[in-house]
C-alpha cells in the first residue's frame, strides 16, 4: 500500500487554493493541522489490551466545529473550538473525545473531564463529538459515552473561556439497559435566545433484552427522539423526554435541531419507515416547535431518500460514511436548507443533494444535485449559510482516483451552491484506504461546517502518513 501524505502549506488567510478556471472566485486558506499525538498514549485506565476489538492509535475522526460571534479579547481573533474522535476502535467509539482549541495563534488540545475512563469518566469509549457556541459566548461540547455494550450516556461539557478549561461532564442521559440505547446525538445553542440550548438524539427501543445487530430487522423496532434543553446556559437542564416516539414500526436517526431566525426550531433527521421485511423505504423528514422546544409537530416529509452507500470504486472495499445522516443549514432570511447522499442522482451512485424550505420547513423543494462532479461516488456532506446569504456545502468524493488498487485517492469540496463555484480544500488527494477501518474505511458519519459573518470554516478529516486519520481547518471565502 502506498502512502501519501496530505500536503499542508504554510499560507496566510488570503492565500486561494488554485481552481482550473479562472471564473472561479472562491478562496480558502491552506488546511492548518489541528491535531498532535495522542494524549491517550499513556492512558491505562481503559486497559486497552483487555478490550475486543482493534484501536487504531493516533486517530483523529469524526470532527464538528463551533466559532463564536463573540470578540472575547477584543483583538478581532475569534473563539474557535473543534472536537473529535480520539483512537478509533473498529467495533464501536474511541478512546475519547478530545477538543482543539484555537488560542494565541495556534492550535491546542484540551481533555473534556468524564467523558470516557482516559478522563476519570466511568465508560471506557466516547463517541458523536458537537460543538455549540452562545450568543454570549458559552461553549457546549456534548459527546456519547459507552462501553461497546449496552450502555449509553448522552453527556455534555461546558466552557466559559473559549475551550481553554472545562467543567466535569453532566450525564443528561445514562442507561445500561439491553432494550434501549442512546445514539446520534447533537447539540444546538439558540441564537434568539441567549442560554438557551438544546439537545436531541435517538432511543433506540429493542424488541426484547437479547438485542443484537439482527434487531434492525425486526418488525418491533422502534426509535423515540429525545429532547432535553436548558434555558439557564447549562446550569440545569431539562428531564429528557420523547418528543417524537412512533407506535408503529418506524424509527428515526441523525437528528439535528436548527434555529431559524423568528426562534422557530427545525429538527432534520432521516425517517425510517418499516424494517427488515416490513420495510417501506425511507424520507429526510423534519419536525417544527414553535414555542422553544415545549411542543412538537408531526414529521414532515422533506423528500424520500435512498441512502447512497460508498465502496473504493477498484476493489469494492466498504467507505463507511454519513450514508443516514443528513445536515441542515438557515440562513439570514429564515429560508431551511437539508443536504444528504443519494443514490438516485448522479451517474457516480452517489450524489450530494439538496432541499430548501421558505415557509419554516412546511412546504420543500425538490432535491437538486450540488456536488461538482455527479460522474463519481460524493458523500458525507454539511451545509451552511453565512450572513450574506450564500448557502455553502462540503463533501468528500472520488474523482481523481485511479486504477491503483493500492490507493483510494480521496479528496474534500467546498461548493458555492448559488453560483455552482468549488474549491478543492485538500491540496492533493488523501489515501482513505489508511484510515480506521469501522464497518468500512472510516472518517467520520459527519464533519464540521460552520461560519462566521462571510466567512465558512470547515473541520474535516483526512489520513496523513503516518497517521490513520488527522483532523485540519480550513477558512472560505466565498
Amino acid at each position: 500500500m502506498r502512502n501519501h501524505r496530505l500536503a499542508l502549506v504554510a499560507v496566510t488567510a488570503s492565500a486561494a487554493v488554485v481552481m482550473a478556471s479562472p471564473a472561479w472566485a472562491a478562496t480558502a486558506t491552506a488546511p492548518v493541522l489541528t491535531t498532535g499525538e495522542s494524549p491517550f498514549d499513556d492512558c491505562t485506565a481503559d486497559d486497552v489490551e483487555a478490550q475486543d476489538g482493534i484501536v487504531y492509535p493516533d486517530s483523529e475522526v469524526e470532527p464538528f466545529v463551533d466559532v463564536s460571534d463573540v470578540d472575547r479579547n477584543g483583538d478581532g481573533d475569534l473563539d474557535r473550538v473543534g472536537a473529535y474522535q480520539q483512537d478509533r476502535w473498529d467495533n464501536g467509539a474511541s478512546r475519547g473525545v478530545v477538543t482543539s482549541v484555537w488560542f494565541d495563534g495556534t492550535w491546542v488540545q484540551r481533555l473534556l473531564p468524564g467523558t470516557s475512563a482516559c478522563t476519570g469518566g466511568t465508560h471506557l469509549r466516547a463517541t458523536d463529538p458537537w460543538v455549540t457556541i452562545t450568543p454570549s459566548g458559552t461553549v457546549f461540547v456534548q459527546s456519547l459515552a459507552t462501553s461497546a455494550g449496552n450502555d449509553s450516556a448522552i453527556l455534555v461539557n461546558r466552557s466559559e473561556d473559549g475551550g481553554l478549561t472545562w467543567e466535569d461532564a453532566v450525564a443528561v442521559i445514562d442507561e445500561d439497559d439491553p432494550f434501549n440505547f442512546n445514539d446520534k446525538n447533537s447539540i444546538t445553542a439558540d441564537p434568539t435566545r441567549d442560554g438557551y440550548v438544546y439537545q436531541v438524539w435517538d432511543r433506540s427501543r429493542f424488541p426484547s433484552d437479547r438485542r443484537s445487530p439482527n434487531s434492525v430487522f425486526s418488525r418491533a423496532l422502534r426509535s423515540d427522539a429525545y429532547f432535553t434543553r436548558t434555558t439557564d446556559n447549562g446550569e440545569t437542564w431539562e428531564e429528557p423526554h420523547a418528543i417524537l416516539a412512533p407506535q408503529a414500526n418506524r424509527f428515526g436517526i441523525g437528528h439535528q435541531i436548527a434555529v431559524l431566525p423568528d426562534g422557530t426550531l427545525v429538527d432534520v433527521f432521516m425517517w425510517f419507515q418499516g424494517s427488515g421485511a416490513n420495510k417501506k423505504g425511507q424520507d429526510i423528514a423534519v419536525i417544527r416547535s414553535t414555542d422553544a422546544g415545549e411542543t412538537w409537530s408531526e414529521p414532515i416529509v422533506v423528500s424520500a431518500a435512498m441512502p447512497g452507500f460508498i465502496a473504493d470504486p477498484t476493489t469494492g472495499a466498504p467507505v463507511r460514511t454519513g450514508d443516514i445522516i443528513p445536515d441542515i443549514g438557515v440562513g439570514p432570511d429564515g429560508a431551511v436548507f437539508v443536504v444528504w447522499q443519494d443514490s438516485r442522482f448522479g451517474t457516480g451512485g452517489s450524489a450530494i443533494v439538496l432541499s430548501s424550505s421558505t415557509d419554516a420547513g412546511l412546504t420543500w423543494s425538490e432535491p437538486a444535485v450540488v456536488n461538482g462532479d455527479p460522474s463519481v461516488q460524493a458523500f458525507t456532506s454539511s451545509v451552511e449559510v453565512n450572513d450574506d446569504g450564500v448557502v455553502g456545502v462540503t463533501y468528500y468524493d472520488f474523482r481523481f482516483d485511479t486504477a491503483d488498487t493500492d490507493v483510494l485517492q480521496t479528496d474534500f469540496w467546498f461548493t458555492d451552491v448559488g453560483t455552482g463555484e468549488e474549491v478543492r480544500l485538500t491540496p492533493s488527494s488523501f489515501d482513505m484506504d489508511e484510515a480506521p477501518v469501522a464497518r468500512g474505511y472510516f472518517v467520520g458519519d459527519y464533519e464540521g461546517l460552520t461560519t462566521t459573518g462571510d466567512t465558512f470554516a470547515s473541520f474535516f478529516s483526512a489520513t496523513a502518513d503516518p497517521d490513520p486519520a488527522n483532523v485540519y481547518y480550513v477558512e472560505i471565502e466565498p
